[in-house]
């Protein structure tokens, strides 16, 4: 009972072909049309004695059954078909005897001629040279048209000349008409999927084409899923590739593989008929292929599953693995005779190579190989911890993977760092950990406005003294009765007179000033009214492309890059972006960072970031997960003491 349920669920699957719904493939065609050719002979012999005879049934027959449906017709758009069929049959309505059913072939007359018509209207107007009504009747008259497929007129044909023949219904009726019936029922089943369904081999493709130099166009009676891999065996060799696309059509299932090499797409095209198998590979998950409009600094391809903004993928040259990252995606259609396919067509970012010497993502100089397999990143370097410089401090690894991206704090105080991004990305907890690793052999003072630095993060005040010390971090308040914008300015140039004297006296020390929600002490001046708030904003971009001559860097933290000064902005090199929506500040990053930046930061999740300049062990912008751990800090006069990192909430504590 249950091996008759399979295999009446084979039969169900292996649906009969309605009208010209083709599935076999060519040789398969041609066999089946064998076996009916033989069986017209045979009955032909049978009826009359002999295998052939001019008579119009066995023309008729021919053609219907087996010529027009098998062989032609599949290879011809429906209106040109009938066309070609009318035409035919109008041939032989001349020469058949018309002496029995003499009122039948008057209205099979009729038929073909407003079938030829139809047929003619429909593939005159439909071809979308022409708008309006037309277009409307062309498909009316098509809908209608295509319905004479060859089986259906050359069978009226075959009947009407049998009549003629013998129209007292005698012996060589019945045979004829039994093998009429015989030929129909062969022709209508897919016997080349009913024979691998229930044999369980492998099943055959054409090759149709190539898309130079890793890409194979097939068409068969059914294809795996995108993504699956394939063995394809030809006559002599076998090769293996991955389904990238497919389209079901009416006739068949259309795809595109990818082979790794193209010799072998070369050898495969002249074998034209391969067969294939599926099988199971997991040393390597393929997404897509390096596509046209990739470039030295992008990658294109169309995915074959879904992914997400920052994902990283790999594209294999012969010597290492070039990374890239994703920035955006949109969906494309693919049009092809007979189909279309809607896809992902994902645009990703070059970072590099990672150098496991230097420990840095190094940018690869040129193109990925095109039609190159791109897959889903599995690098996991193995990194020398005692090559790591004591100056670095570990920022996240990027997105997906375990890359580290270090900052070199040392190279970060030779410039300015901008951290910005909004609210509860986890800002305020990564520039604690930055100040932490600064403070071990600098003097660090951050600007806060909010109390928040001294009351949960448990810093100590600012104290002058602090300035004299060799490192350590103070938290100096601006009192309320203070304007932020003068005290900043004034904090600033006292360091800065300090640092002179310092460098003069060839003995400078190095200091860092972060200013906490920065556009209350930098604000951009084209939102301030002409007086002493815009001068004195304009005076601290300017000390900013002074200090750094002294041994200061400042570290400017904010919301929105709209309401910071550009002057001040525009000398931070190093800069550190979480999620933001705002676009005065993408288009503002977009100039600075790439283009790319502004389909990048939307997208990110909490506690990710975009972190990008010659501090960072990365050559290109790269979207890292910033690690977290808990920190204590000592502040004035002593060395910052950190406690073993611990998983965080990856939002900050405090509300900036």
């Amino acid at each position: 009972m249950i091996k008759w349920q399979k295999y009446k669920l084979i039969l169900l699957q292996t649906r009969l072909r309605n009208d010209k719904e083709y599935r076999m493939n060519i040789r398969w065609r041609l066999g089946i049309v064998g076996i009916q050719l033989v069986i017209l002979g045979l009955a032909t012999y049978w009826a009359i004695g002999d295998f052939f005879t001019a008579d119009t049934w066995f023309t008729a027959g021919l053609l219907s059954v087996i010529i027009g449906s098998q062989i032609l017709e599949p290879f011809y758009s429906r209106p040109a078909d009938v066309i070609g069929n009318t035409v035919i049959c109008f041939l032989l309505f001349l020469t058949a005897p018309k002496n029995i059913a003499h009122p039948a072939w008057d209205g099979f007359l009729y038929l073909i001629v407003i079938l030829f018509i139809l047929a003619t209207f429909s593939s005159w107007f439909g071809t979308g040279k022409f708008r309006g009504n037309l277009i409307t009747f062309a498909k009316i008259a098509k809908n209608i048209s295509t319905e004479a497929t060859a089986v259906r007129i050359y069978s009226i044909v075959f009947w009407l000349s049998l009549i003629e023949s013998y129209s007292k219904l005698e012996k060589p009726f019945w045979i004829m008409g039994i093998a009429w019936a015989s030929l129909v029922i062969l022709g209508l089943l897919d016997w080349q999927r009913l024979w691998e369904t229930l044999t369980g081999r492998t099943k055959e493709c054409s090759i149709e084409g190539t898309i130079a130099p890793s890409r194979i166009i097939v068409s068969a009676t059914e294809l795996p899923n995108p993504g699956s891999w394939i063995a394809l065996r030809a006559k002599e060799f076998n090769t293996k590739g991955v389904v990238i696309s497919r389209i079901q059509r009416l006739e068949d299932v259309w795809g595109q593989v990818y082979v790794e090499n193209q010799e072998d797409c070369e050898k495969l095209l002249t074998s034209r008929i391969v067969s294939y198998e599926i099988f199971s590979q997991t040393a390597e998950d393929v997404l897509g292929i390096a596509d046209e409009g990739s470039s030295q600094e992008s990658l294109v391809f169309q995915s074959n599953r879904p992914l997400e903004i920052g994902n990283v993928v790999s594209v294999q040259n012969s010597k290492s693995e070039i990374l890239y990252q994703v920035y955006s995606a949109r969906i494309l259609k693919l049009d092809i005779k007979g189909g279309a396919l809607l896809q992902a067509q994902v645009n990703a970012k070059q970072l590099g190579v990672f150098d496991t010497t230097t420990i840095r993502m190094k940018r690869h100089s040129w193109i990925p190989n095109p039609g190159a397999a791109v897959s889903i990143s599995n690098l996991d370097p193995e990194i020398d911890k005692l090559k790591i410089p004591d100056s670095w401090v570990l920022i996240g690894h990027i997105v997906g993977t375990n890359i580290p991206i270090y900052l070199d704090t040392k190279l970060a105080s030779e410039g300015h760092l901008a951290i910005l991004g909004m609210t509860k990305m986890g800002k305020t907890s990564l520039a604690v950990r930055i100040m932490n690793s600064l403070a071990k052999d600098r003097i660090v003072t951050v600007l806060d406005q909010t109390g928040e630095y001294i009351s949960k993060r448990g810093m100590k005040p600012y104290d002058p003294k602090h300035d004299s010390i060799s490192k350590g971090i103070a938290v100096l308040e601006p009192l309320r009765t203070d304007n932020a914008i003068t005290r900043a300015l004034g904090y600033l140039q006292q360091v800065m007179n300090l640092a002179r004297t310092e460098y003069e006296k060839g003995n400078p020390k190095s200091r860092s000033v972060l200013f906490e929600e920065a556009h209350q002490f930098i604000p951009e001046p084209a939102g301030l009214s002409y007086g002493t708030d815009k001068d004195n904003t304009q005076k601290i971009g300017s000390l900013m492309m002074q200090v750094r001559k002294y041994g200061i860097s400042i570290v400017l933290i904010s919301q929105r890059t709209a309401v910071v000064a550009k002057s001040a902005l525009s000398q931070c090199e190093n800069i550190i972006a979480f999620r933001s929506v705002d676009k005065t500040g993408l288009d503002y990053l977009d100039t600075i960072a790439g283009r790319d930046t502004s389909d990048m930061l939307p997208s990110l999740k909490q506690g990710q970031a975009l972190v990008f300049g010659p501090a960072f062990s990365c050559d290109s912008p790269v979207v890292v997960q910033i690690l977290q751990e808990a920190t204590t800090t000592l502040s004035v006069g002593t060395s910052p003491i950190s406690v073993a990192p611990v998983a965080l909430p990856s939002e900050d504590n405090i509300p900036f």
